[in-house]
């Protein structure tokens, strides 16, 4: 199944020429060799075959002009019919016929069945068959090399999927029936099942009688056989080489690159020039470097983002929240994907030496201005299936940047398999390397945000002097103390849910102090954690205004308390209040505004 394309039309064109030179050689007695084309036009021996080749020309170009499935049973009727005819005005008999080569045999008459008796094992010379099991093991092998090779070139000729473990299962038990009859190993014949479908039946018809033809020999002799003419007979095995070579020499040039048709050729010619075996290697090594130069053409990084278009799940004040757009395009955030090995984490390797040294890799007016030093790059190992060993060198490679660079590196997600390839490899307890490996995105962008606020300390101090609440209704024109008398004030212990999942939305919340977390109860017991919220943060709005049940729980982390505002009590500041209750619910419009077009830019982000 890993085989490219055009490996297995190299098989199958190299299958093609084997067919060709084969069918000439059942018409002239000529094996190909060094002086192949001169013993071909021997004194004499040009009239052996050249007729069957024309014979074979002739199938090929009827069977492409025409699909019907009574074109080639009458070319094969009409051809015995003209040779015979022909054989008939020359004169001679049979016998002389057989002698000159036109026709095939002799062959026996009688039963060809022979059942081994247990008297015959006493005649094995056993030493000798156990001198040859290496020879037998080979045999064996090739033989399933080539049932894997001919049923997948079946699935090109018949164009349907092939069940490859029914196709060895079936190769397996035809070749126990036959062994124990004393017969040769045996597998799909890619050339048969071709001759099966141009035919235009495709059936198993035709298959059926086959083996009652082969049955009838084998019980009562092969010489009927013998009648017929080996111009027919070769001809058609050289026209399943001419059907194959026409398909992938020239039917494909339309259809491959040129890199995939030299691909083709290219095996084509080592089949001819040294054979089969030496052709199915090559077609293995094309195999793994074409494998090689694709994969490595991939990009390893399924998303690239900045910390503008990817926050944590913890709810910051407004002020945290400018102080952290402000430096938002100094977090790089790489998710990975597939597996890495030197072509592909080099790639992510050069990929951050480029920013490092040129411009933010991503976001709005990327490349426009210049570029704020990295502060943190983010690996996401969440997708990745696996490292080997060539990409755990780059990984380190990597690890060794942000002493010279001074940007921090955090692993995500690496998941057990990657972890213990770091362990076994000793990146994760070597000293001169210097990362961080943590369970998730989320929790890495929470410490990349948290080093950058720490180091802001202008926005860190203007958000601790802020009483929460006046802080979220800065510059929204409603006055802390007029919506006051409208809130209850409830403290929360660590533990206790300030909301629960399903509960009716009959109020919003505003963090006065402590932190929270929001989470979801999904699939039975597993709990998602959503969001951390700390003071000024709003908890509840959107079910307050959609009218929807709570679709997640808000647990208290710490002791707590939180602004309590109820729909009664909302009515009642819209009675007494009526324009700061206008300017409330706007900036409630527009912190939920946010939030949505920070899940727009999030998915565009993606997107790119």
């Amino acid at each position: 199944r890993f085989l490219p394309y055009p490996v297995v039309g190299g098989f199958m064109a190299g299958t093609g020429w084997l067919l060709l030179t084969g069918g000439i050689g059942v018409m002239s007695g000529v094996s190909v060799s060094r002086s192949y084309l001169t013993d071909l036009f021997a004194p004499g021996l040009a009239t052996q075959w050249l007729p069957g080749l024309a014979f074979a020309v002739t199938i090929l170009v009827a069977t492409r002009l025409s699909s019907h499935f009574l074109v080639w049973p009458a070319l094969l009727v009409g051809s015995v019919v003209v040779f015979y005819a022909l054989m008939a005005l020359r004169g001679g008999t049979v016998a002389s016929w057989h002698a000159a080569g036109y026709l095939l045999g002799p062959f026996p008459d009688s039963s060809l069945l022979g059942v081994v008796r247990p008297a015959d094992l006493a005649l094995v010379d056993w030493p000798l068959v156990m001198a040859q099991l290496p020879i037998i093991a080979t045999v064996a092998l090739l033989s399933l090399i080539a049932v894997l090779l001919n049923a997948t070139a079946l699935e090109l000729v018949t164009e349907r999927r092939v069940d490859l473990n029914r196709e060895l299962r079936a190769a397996g038990i035809g070749n126990h029936l036959a062994g124990a009859l004393g017969g040769a190993v045996g597998y799909h014949s890619a050339s048969l099942t071709s001759l099966n479908h141009r035919t235009g039946s495709g059936g198993r018809l035709p298959i059926l009688i086959a083996c009652l033809v082969l049955l009838g020999a084998l019980l009562f002799g092969a010489g009927l056989f013998g009648a017929m003419p080996t111009a027919v007979v070769g001809g058609t095995i050289a026209f399943l080489g001419l059907a194959f070579l026409y398909q992938w020499l020239v039917e494909s040039l339309a259809s491959l690159s040129a890199l995939e048709y030299v691909i083709v050729a290219v095996i084509l010619v080592v089949i001819a020039v040294a054979g089969f075996l030496p052709g199915v290697g090559l077609g293995l090594v094309l195999t793994v470097v074409l494998f090689v130069i694709s994969y490595s053409r991939v990009d390893a990084v399924r998303h690239s983002l900045t910390g503008n278009d990817m926050h944590s799940r913890v709810s910051r004040t407004p002020q945290e929240r400018a102080s952290l757009t402000a430096t938002g395009d100094a977090v790089m955030v790489l998710q990975l994907h597939g597996f890495l090995f030197f072509g592909t984490a080099n790639a992510v390797l050069e990929r951050i030496d480029r920013r490092t040294s040129a411009g933010p890799v991503g976001g709005p007016g990327a490349g426009t201005a210049p570029a704020r030093p990295l502060d943190c790059v983010i690996l996401d190992f969440k997708r990745v299936t696996g490292v080997d060993a060539s990409g755990l060198l780059v990984l380190r490679t990597l690890a060794r940047s942000p002493r010279a660079n001074g940007y921090r590196l955090v692993l995500t997600d690496l998941g057990p398999g990657v972890a213990r390839q770091l362990t076994r490899s000793g990146s994760h307890h070597d000293g001169a390397v210097g990362f961080e490996i943590v369970s998730s995105l989320d929790e890495a962008l929470e410490l990349s945000e948290e080093r950058r606020l720490a180091s802001a300390q202008v926005a860190q101090d203007r958000a601790a002097k802020a009483e929460p609440l006046s802080s979220l209704l800065e510059d929204s024109g409603v006055a802390a103390e007029t919506l006051l008398p409208f809130l209850e004030l409830l403290h929360v212990a660590p533990g206790e849910a300030l909301v629960r999942q399903g509960d009716a939305p009959h109020s919003l919340y505003i963090v006065a102090s402590g932190r929270l977390t929001t989470c979801m109860a999904a699939h039975g017991s597993q709990t998602i954690r959503l969001e951390r919220i700390g003071p000024g943060s709003l908890v509840g709005e959107l079910g307050f205004y959609a009218g929807t049940l709570r679709t997640a729980s808000v647990v208290a982390d710490e002791s707590s308390s939180a602004y309590c505002l109820t729909t009664e009590s909302m009515a009642r500041f819209e009675d007494a209040e009526p324009h700061q209750a206008a300017r409330l619910h706007a900036l409630l419009a527009r912190l939920m505004a946010e939030r949505m077009m920070h899940l727009m830019r999030v998915v565009e982000a993606l997107q790119r």
